[in-house]
């Protein structure tokens, strides 16, 4: 009854702290036939917005801690000739319209509207036993980054209108030796442009706990690259192994000065966006068995492994990963009994300890992961239910990742975790009766 009950006592609301992200996304895609091409024009629009509430000043009340609003608009347009012909050439143009905007206490990012044009032609041509691929690009980014102070990003940033143009290019070829060995070739080279967030962020990064300063003096990286990989895959037992060179001029990344900074009532590690000309090479080989006689087991083995220097000798370059292998046994039918596509799949990843770092860079011991996933499907009716259920870090081992932004404040990794996943993907039908096939000109 009224005045029964106090207005807390009668209507409820989610209390601060919360999250609120709603995105609101809209694409057209087409094609049309032209002779033997065909004309693809592709568009979307998309708005999402992110708000981040936090407790007010007051009790019961909240405030927008962080307010993102980010608008995207891009567009695809391209002509590709017939695919069945030997020889081929796609071309076209792209572009984004971007813009973000801070209407909360913090930001996330600086508020800016980026532009990016491109046009761009890829040819192809087949030959028997080798295929070549080639091609270039023009393209070009503005971005204007507006004024904005906060608390957490308090240098005020004027108004910069910035322009980035350069080409790309990329050629390539495939070998294929025999049906079951080829080996790939590429060159390339790009350019990547600062971003917003390298150009004039000032301040605690969001989720983390380091300060990071941009550099609005950032200048474009260009890259020269070389990579070369083969493969082989037979029935029973497949491979792959491939090596890259990258060599870039003027690359950004972010680096630890050994310092700390206070910001607000926090002191915080801080990291610095520098620039220089850097040497990257790395190396991924995988191995994949998988018998005939015994169809339902799958064993899969990959490493990696990235080395990345600042020219001149001046040491290695920060926030490199460590190299990485991992190993996973699969064991997996059709049906058995009642329960369909049964899996269980037993995971190790060892992570080598990273002892190549910057100066002011602190090293990381390596580590195992132990996982484990089993699951599968049950019919009720005509309906199939997957249910997955999986345990990661099933050892509990105490870790750091080498890439955390939570490392400088020793909160480690995500300990044993354990997931139930229950998913009814409605449309299926009835899997003990075979889909009816339709053959054209029989009745």
């Amino acid at each position: 009854k009224d005045g029964s009950f106090t207005k807390e006592q009668r209507e409820y609301e989610l209390e601060a702290p919360y999250l609120d992200v709603n995105s609101k996304i809209l694409s057209w895609q087409n094609s049309i036939i032209l002779g033997s091409g065909s004309l693809q024009a592709n568009f979307s629009m998309q708005n999402s917005k992110r708000i981040e509430y936090e407790p007010g000043t007051t009790s019961g009340t909240k405030e927008d801690r962080i307010d993102l609003n980010l608008n995207t608009h891009t567009y695809d347009i391209h002509y590709i000739t017939d695919p069945s012909k030997k020889a081929g050439i796609t071309a076209g143009v792209q572009g984004m319209m971007q813009q973000s905007k801070n209407e909360g206490e913090f930001a996330i990012v600086p508020n800016s509207s980026t532009t990016d044009a491109g046009v761009y032609v890829v040819g192809r041509y087949d030959l028997k036993k080798i295929t070549f691929l080639g091609g270039g690009r023009f393209d070009q980014r503005s971005l204007a980054l507006s004024s904005y102070i906060t608390p957490a990003h308090d240098t005020l940033f004027s108004k910069n209108d910035l322009t980035y143009r350069a080409p790309s290019y990329a050629l390539g070829t495939v070998w294929k030796v025999s049906n079951d060995f080829a080996v790939r070739l590429n060159g390339a080279g790009g350019f990547t442009p600062p971003n917003a967030y390298q150009l004039a962020d000032n301040g605690r990064k969001e989720g983390g706990y380091l300060y990071e300063k941009g550099d609005s003096s950032l200048k474009a990286s260009v890259n020269r690259q070389l990579d070369l990989g083969v493969s082989y895959d037979r029935p029973s037992i497949g491979f792959t192994a491939s090596v890259y060179n990258n060599i870039v001029s003027n690359f950004i990344y972010l680096n630890p000065t050994g310092t700390t900074i206070v910001s607000g009532s926090e002191t915080l590690s801080y990291y610095k966006y520098l620039q220089g000309n850097a040497n990257l090479n790395g190396a991924e080989f995988g191995f994949d068995l998988h018998p005939k006689s015994v169809a339902w087991v799958d064993l899969a083995v990959n490493y990696g492994m990235v080395r990345g220097t600042l020219s001149g000798d001046k040491g290695n370059l920060p926030l490199q990963p460590a190299d990485k292998i991992t190993a996973a046994l699969t064991f997996q039918k059709a049906q058995m009994q009642n329960l369909y596509n049964p899996f269980v799949r037993i995971a190790v990843s060892n992570y080598a300890a990273q002892n190549r770092v910057a100066e002011s860079e602190t090293t990381t011991s390596g580590y195992t992961l132990f996982d484990i996933h089993l699951g599968g499907a049950i019919k009720i009716s005509n309906q199939l239910i997957d249910i997955t259920l999986s345990g990661t870090n099933l050892l509990n081992q105490s870790y750091y990742n080498h890439l955390s932004v939570l490392k400088p404040i020793h909160i480690h990794e995500m300990g044993r975790n354990i997931c139930l996943r229950i998913r009814v993907p409605f449309g299926i039908v009835n899997p003990d009766k075979p889909a009816k096939k339709e053959v054209q000109g029989q009745k």
